[in-house]
């Protein structure tokens, strides 16, 4: 490996492919296969948008694939860039966060079989091999974001607070995610299978790639499915934490309105009103005013037992 290169030579073209975006091995390698100095630039950061342009000597194609960052718990998106020719296929894609790519181009190393596969298809079959192990690692992103949305559903009724809601928002940010990263790559392939460059044949083409667009739109309507159900769960975590707070200051009024008559009776008792106040002579003046608010007390509980605010 030279600057993050790895290259495999078949008997009738070359898969160069480098984990290394920097403005050096782009270089190396668009020296070498005369490529465009337009279509580098794009190759270097930051991401860039899906397309496909078509050269004198080559096809360049950008994809952009959802990919899973463990530590962070959320879904990144990273870039593919390919440069197609009769005799060459080009990858880049950075430190190698789509582990297909790197897990392909070892099985190539290392496996006879499949190598003869690829050569029998030259580079369009590596080209197909590529976009639909690419395809492949998606789904089990969606199945585990559909595990996220089953675990919240399940703690939605028995839990209120900050961790359920951050957890929803962790979920639909990967979804929205997700669905950036995919959402050109229809387009990008249709327009694929319609060039007529001589190194890809259109009806080679069709026959190869018709089935990954039909696989892109299964996981676009699975997207639009788990988007549906996490916004229905984020407005019931909403009503719920609503409802909480009702209650919360039901409770809190009741208390308040309670209490009110009880600090308005302490403070009438109070008072330094010499001969006027009742019960400051009476040797169980005190308990008869603690009576009196317990019986208040009683009272006002009554009354909202009865208007059912209880």
């Amino acid at each position: 490996m030279k600057n993050h290169l790895n290259e495999i030579k078949f008997s009738t073209f070359t898969w160069i492919h480098s984990a290394s975006i920097d403005k050096k091995a782009v270089e190396e390698i668009g020296k070498r296969f005369r490529l465009h100095p337009d279509d580098l630039k794009e190759v270097l950061p930051p991401i860039q948008r899906p397309k496909l342009v078509e050269r004198d000597n080559c096809l360049f194609m950008i994809l952009m694939y959802p990919f899973y960052d463990k530590e962070a718990k959320l879904i990144e998106i990273s870039e593919v860039d390919f440069f197609i020719a009769r005799d060459f296929i080009a990858t880049f894609n950075e430190s190698n966060k789509l582990e297909p790519i790197g897990n392909f181009m070892e099985a190539c190393s290392g496996n006879k079989l499949l190598c003869e596969k690829i050569i029998a298809a030259g580079p369009v079959g590596l080209l197909y091999e590529l976009l639909d192990r690419l395809s492949n690692h998606c789904f089990p992103m969606l199945v585990h974001i559909s595990n996220d949305i089953d675990t919240i559903k399940k703690r939605l009724f028995k839990e209120y607070g900050k961790g359920t809601i951050l957890e929803i928002l962790r979920i639909k940010t990967n979804i929205a995610n997700f669905s950036k990263a995919i959402q050109g790559y229809k387009t990008i392939v249709d327009k694929l299978i319609s060039k007529e460059a001589p190194f890809l044949p259109t009806e080679q083409l069709k026959i190869y790639f018709d089935n990954l667009v039909e696989r892109k739109k299964e996981m676009w309507d699975m997207v639009d499915n788990l988007t549906h159900i996490i916004d229905a769960l984020h407005q019931t975590n909403e009503s719920l934490i609503s409802f909480r707070i009702n209650e919360i200051m039901k409770t809190l009024t009741i208390f308040s309105v309670i209490v009110v008559p009880l600090a308005l009776l302490a403070s009438i008792f109070g008072m330094n009103v010499v001969n006027e106040m009742p019960f400051v002579e009476h040797p169980y003046g005190f308990w008869i005013v603690v009576g009196l608010m317990i019986a208040g007390v009683m009272a006002m509980l009554g009354i909202f037992k009865k208007k059912k605010w209880l």
